[in-house]
């Protein structure tokens, strides 16, 4: 089965998940069903995470990235205007089962957006396999690999203002940030080049990289996250 086939298979799965789960809250008194939509609220945020990290390392432009990353936080100021807007003028505990609803609705959208415009999920191809991987382990490389090319974005920035790299990260260095899934295990750099390792906090794995001049290391492509 092909990483593409999973993705759509995931992606069928949460659609139907989620429809079912706010039938099953339909079905509970008018208090009840805030609390239970809140736990299909919770899910919905989960997908579209999984879905936004996918497509930020799907795209290879630093540039686009960025771009993609400001419609996601657009978004995100979006969606939170909307429900304000809600809280204001729908009240009772009508109105918040309604509101949640309508986040739900919001979020599962987005998700659809970003597989349909951004990945392009369609029929896959039969070379586009990815044997003896299973969907979440896809997920948390390309997470690692996304914190990877962000570090590199962040370093070559850095040796553009100042003909060296950075040999720290933080204030009076490069500003960069793992994702809440990973953490930066290992960082080691020069004025000539630099090499770091992520690992991710929900498995075994971990990814590194190297550019420029480093002394010894692992064979591999400079820039190239890898995840042995």
């Amino acid at each position: 089965m092909t990483f593409r086939v999973l993705l759509l298979i995931m992606a069928g799965f949460a659609a139907s998940k989620t429809a079912a789960g706010q039938s099953e809250c339909d079905n509970r008194m008018v208090p009840g069903q805030a609390a239970c939509l809140d736990s299909i609220r919770r899910e919905a945020d989960a997908v579209l995470s999984a879905v936004f990290i996918r497509a930020l390392a799907a795209i290879p432009d630093s540039a686009h990235r960025a771009r993609l990353r400001a419609s996601e936080t657009a978004w995100m100021a979006y969606r939170a205007s909307q429900e304000r807007l809600l809280q204001g003028i729908d009240s009772g505990a009508a109105g918040k089962v309604r509101l949640k609803r309508t986040g739900i609705t919001m979020t599962t959208d987005r998700a659809d957006f970003l597989r349909n415009s951004v990945l392009h999920e369609g029929p896959p191809s039969p070379a586009e396999s990815s044997p003896g991987q299973t969907l979440d382990e896809q997920v948390l490389l390309n997470s690692m690999k996304t914190d990877l090319r962000n570090l590199i974005d962040a370093e070559e920035s850095f040796f553009a203002d100042s003909l060296r790299y950075s040999t720290r990260i933080g204030p009076g260095g490069v500003l960069f940030t793992p994702s809440v899934w990973d953490t930066l295990a290992a960082f080691r750099a020069t004025a000539t080049g630099w090499t770091a390792t992520v690992r991710s906090r929900y498995g075994p794995r971990e990814c590194w990289v190297f550019v420029g001049r480093i002394g010894r290391h692992p064979p591999a492509a400079e820039g190239v996250p890898v995840c042995p």
